[in-house]
């Protein structure tokens, strides 16, 4: 017998969609979760839905991306192509523009200043003061395919740009070759410094730039 007790919410339970593509636990105790329907509020017990449709400012309900900023405001990147943020029931909608329009957000990382950065399928986007700056192969990327991002002790940038592990400093992009396997692309950075990354070959610490296979 399964000693634990397991639930499970789908639409028929109230989820706008079941294809749930990121979860926040907000600083206000609720689970939000992005999903292709829109974003739910979750209480515990109930959903409340916000979408294009009652949320004004919400342009696209293909949510793929989700994070919380230090002030409490939710940001929410889009399969179409869309920064939005939602703030006491009101969203806001930026398109991304220039050679990133239309490319789908797959990560959002903010830091202490209030910085966003976006991972998209067309390159890097940073958001500040309500203005995009873009980045791609053009400048250093070594692809455009930017599908995750954290930041390190001392404020960097780290992402995974395709298969490889790349860091920036504010004004180059440094990739760091991993020679043991394929790296996956999950990473988390390690209380001690560094990043644990997913690889085929197992688990890899990258610190200092040089990778330890375990």
């Amino acid at each position: 017998v399964d000693p634990y007790l397991q639930t499970a919410w789908t639409t028929e339970k109230g989820l706008p969609q079941n294809s749930v593509t990121a979860i926040v636990r907000s600083r206000d105790g609720y689970l939000w979760l992005s999903t292709f329907g829109g974003l739910a509020r979750f209480d515990g017990v109930r959903f409340t839905i916000f979408n294009s449709a009652n949320t004004p400012g919400l342009k696209s309900n293909r949510i793929t991306a989700l994070v919380e900023d230090r002030p409490g405001i939710l940001w929410l990147g889009t399969e179409t192509g869309e920064l939005m943020s939602l703030q006491d029931g009101v969203g806001t909608t930026n398109p991304l523009v220039g050679a990133l329009e239309g490319a789908i957000v797959s990560s959002i990382t903010g830091d202490d200043a209030g910085t966003l950065w976006l991972g998209t399928t067309k390159g890097l986007a940073r958001f500040q003061d309500g203005t995009f700056t873009t980045y791609t192969t053009a400048d250093g990327l070594p692809s455009n395919l930017i599908y995750t991002g954290a930041l390190d002790q001392a404020g960097h940038l780290w992402m995974m740009a395709n298969r490889d592990l790349v860091q920036f400093d504010g004004r180059r992009f440094i990739t760091y070759p991993f020679r043991e396997g394929l790296l996956e692309g999950l990473f988390t950075p390690r209380r001690q410094g560094g990043f644990w990354v997913t690889a085929t070959t197992g688990v890899a610490l990258c610190l200092d730039g040089k990778f330890v296979v375990y």
